[in-house]
């Protein structure tokens, strides 16, 4: 009887690794695809502006058209110049550039992936309802902030929830880390999150939502990263 236990428990794990499959080939593809597209818009074609001016002058300020371009906060153009650099030895750079979107999406999806309890077959689902949209789908291919704000949006949702189930220092720290990060990609938009955060934490009979809102220490982490670029550009 256990042998056949174990045995039966074998045939249990293929259809993981069937999803994990599936989602790795929908991306190889994917990827294949963006190595071919051109610029898609006016607004992928200045994100790359952007990314190859700052690269260029050597400035840790986003340039554009030799200004210093403060309209976003820098951390997409920031962690894009590794990829711009590739690129420039290869001459593929905008296919290089559009690998942050790609990575962004695997963190994505791996947040999704913790959100369904590690169930492989409700992964693939939630992926694929999001990629029935095609303008979520298209932000893979292309230089833009929506997929590294997706990723530490999620990312600063999953810690938020991790931290009302057990209200531990490393789990606090982690949500104020993405979230200010996801600031520094999207900039003062970010706190439309602050009143559904609030909400929740007010309707909730655990109120470690609440500690965690109200919390000086994340606080503090929270200036700590964000105040500098927006303090040198009010100096500027």
């Amino acid at each position: 009887m256990k042998a056949f236990h174990i045995k039966f428990n074998k045939f249990e794990r293929p259809p993981d690794l069937l999803y994990a499959g599936f989602l790795l080939l929908t991306f190889i593809i994917l990827l294949i695809i963006a190595g071919f597209l051109p610029l898609l818009s006016y607004q992928e074609a200045r994100r790359a502006i952007i990314i190859q001016e700052t690269f260029l002058s050597h400035s840790l300020i986003p340039q554009f058209n030799g200004e210093p371009y403060f309209t976003k906060p820098p951390l997409h153009t920031w962690l894009s110049f590794p990829f711009f650099a590739l690129g420039k030895i290869t001459q593929q750079e905008i296919f290089f550039m559009r690998l942050l979107s790609f990575l962004s999406y695997f963190g994505a999806i791996y947040f999704i992936y913790l959100f369904s309890q590690k169930n492989f077959s409700k992964t693939l689902l939630s992926v694929l309802i999001l990629f029935s949209s095609y303008r979520f789908l298209s932000f893979i291919y292309r230089i833009d902030l929506e997929p590294l704000f997706v990723f530490l949006t999620l990312g600063t949702i999953y810690f938020a929830l991790k931290y009302n189930e057990n209200s531990l220092f490393k789990y606090s720290f982690l949500f104020y880390l993405f979230f200010a990060l996801a600031f520094m990609v999207r900039g003062p938009l970010h706190f439309f999150l602050l009143p559904a955060f609030l909400l929740y934490a007010l309707f909730s009979i655990n109120k470690n939502f609440l500690k965690l809102l109200f919390n000086p220490a994340g606080w503090f982490i929270f200036l700590s990263i964000v105040l500098p670029f927006y303090v040198f550009g009010y100096l500027k």
